[in-house]
């Protein structure tokens, strides 16, 4: 059961989103941090704003968006969203689950948050206005 301090923090992010589906995650990713799997559960999937940002239907590897021959850095991050530009955000495995960002050209990967719901509240980049 999700705790009441938790749910009011997901409630206040769902004016963000403009389309929003909800997301049933298979077994294999119940491993992920509860507060993501929280929000798909809660919220859902989609796209935030007028199109800034998408969260994924489940996470990705990163060589599912950047190739086979990424590199070695990126085998520890499942991604969960971009920005439409070729930004994306996911989770470091090797670093607490913490939030992160990969640059397109260069594959750096930049810390971001603790977690999930963190980004979304405080960090989150793009078109972080509630209507």
């Amino acid at each position: 059961m999700m705790d009441d301090n938790l749910r009011a923090r997901l409630d206040r992010l769902k004016p963000r989103f403009s389309r929003i589906f909800k997301s049933h995650l298979s077994p294999k990713n119940q491993d992920f941090p509860y507060d993501y799997v929280a929000f798909l559960k809660h919220i859902g999937y989609g796209t935030i704003g007028d199109g800034f940002f998408e969260i994924y239907k489940q996470p990705l590897p990163a060589e599912h968006i950047y190739g086979s021959d990424c590199s070695e850095r990126l085998k520890s991050i499942k991604l969960f969203g971009d920005d439409y530009n070729g930004y994306c955000v996911g989770f470091d495995s090797l670093d607490e689950w913490a939030v992160v960002e990969v640059d397109k050209i260069t594959y750096e990967v930049e810390r971001l948050a603790d977690n999930f719901i963190d980004f979304m509240e405080t960090d989150f980049r793009v078109n972080p206005q509630v209507d």
